[in-house]
């Protein structure tokens, strides 16, 4: 061989490895890129469709398309897709079949690579393909979730004859592979978004009838109690509960905060006082089917500490805390404690609805232990809840 020709051949095998370093560092490049919009994206069609863009632009073919596996697990539908005429993307649909290129990449889970559909003698193609003058095609599953069925396939075509060599096959797997995980992250994402959306229409309806119940009941208690000063405190009970129900509607899961349930019952019956109490505890999120026992209890206990205690006397001050508690059994101990109040001499507190309901109620249907004190300067209530009580799986409407 000649000085000259051996020349000629390193060259033309340079150029080569050239060309295929830069094809490789493009579909590199493309990966990164597509990478970004995975994560960034909650938009299914956009990222369908730029997935198609920018693997059609890797791979320097015309066409690209995801043909989406329909639930009946027999039918494709081209989802998104890049350089089709109209009426493709969104309209076409092919059978799953063994005579089909899609049909065998389902069944085998295997790229199914045309270098020229003009000579397959293996699958027959749809009629649409012809008329937009593709003449190879590559497909590529792209695998579902969990326990899911494959979400479909993703096909690159290309209007001249074409030889898809090992690297774009390897691409052309890690791309689907990308393309399917961020599928999946979307489909859970409109799951969850949907499974909300049907909760809160769920805690609107409840929240509607609770209101309706309230309005009720309130109606019948002002012609049995008319003329009663028992209605007035009546009327603020029903209140405290529809404070409760407002809670629940607005929240995300069936679930109360304590630290907002203390603080906005406070805020109903300060009078302008509310400045004085402390406040403090750690996060605790209470069921929706122990708050409103707990809402009470707070009700009446801010309500005496505004007519009789720290809230009404320039002297008095509350505290208002809580904390968990480890061992055997595990437990959220509240603390109500008003000081600085002077106490009527020679006058026994009488027990009270308030008392009733710490005393018997909470115990009853909360299991908790519960100690009500007159001290020499003020009030001090102690009441010790399960957390077993309080456990998540109880949250659920």
């Amino acid at each position: 061989m000649s000085r000259y020709m051996r020349q000629g051949k390193y060259a033309v095998m340079s150029s080569e490895n050239g060309d295929k370093r830069q094809a490789m560092l493009r579909q590199q490049a493309v990966l990164a890129k597509f990478g970004e919009l995975a994560l960034r994206s909650e938009d299914l069609d956009e990222v369908l469709t730029e997935a198609c863009h920018l693997v059609g632009e890797a791979l320097g073919t015309d066409l690209a398309k995801v043909v989406e596996l329909q639930p009946d697990g027999r039918t494709l539908l081209v989802r998104a897709g890049v350089g089709w005429k109209p009426g493709v993307v969104g309209r076409v649909k092919l059978a799953v079949e063994k005579g089909s290129s899609e049909g065998h990449a389902l069944e085998t889970g295997e790229p199914v690579i045309s270098f020229d559909i003009a000579r397959e003698t293996r699958f027959q193609y749809a009629p649409f393909l012809i008329d937009n003058g593709v003449r190879a095609i590559v497909n590529v599953i792209i695998l579902g979730g969990h326990e899911r069925q494959p979400y479909g396939i993703l096909q690159v075509d290309s209007r001249t004859p074409r030889q898809f060599d090992e690297h774009d096959i390897s691409f052309l797997r890690g791309y689907a592979n990308l393309l399917a995980a961020t599928v999946d992250r979307l489909r859970v994402l409109m799951e969850l978004r949907e499974e909300a959306a049907r909760k809160n229409v769920l805690l609107a309806e409840l929240q509607h009838r609770s209101r309706n119940i309230l309005a009720v009941v309130q109606a019948i208690a002002a012609r049995s109690l008319e003329g009663s000063p028992a209605l007035e405190d009546f009327k603020a009970r029903l209140s405290a509960i529809s404070r409760v129900q407002g809670f629940l509607s607005r929240a995300q899961s069936w679930t109360v905060d304590l630290h907002e349930l203390v603080q906005t019952e406070l805020q109903a019956h300060g009078d302008g006082q509310a400045y004085k109490a402390k406040v403090d505890g750690p996060p605790v999120d209470l069921p929706g089917d122990k708050v409103q026992i707990l809402a009470l209890a707070l009700h009446e206990l801010a309500t005496n500490a505004v007519k009789y205690g720290a809230l009404k006397q320039s002297s008095g001050q509350l505290s208002v805390t809580w904390s968990l508690t480890g061992g055997d059994t595990p437990r959220l101990l509240f603390e109500w404690r008003e000081s600085g109040v002077q106490m009527p001499v020679g006058n026994t507190p009488r027990q009270g609805y308030g008392r009733e309901l710490i005393e018997r109620a909470l115990p009853f249907q909360l299991e908790a232990e519960t100690r009500f004190e007159f001290t020499s300067d003020g009030v001090h209530c102690a009441v010790a809840i399960p957390l077993a009580v309080l456990k998540p799986e109880e949250q659920e409407p």
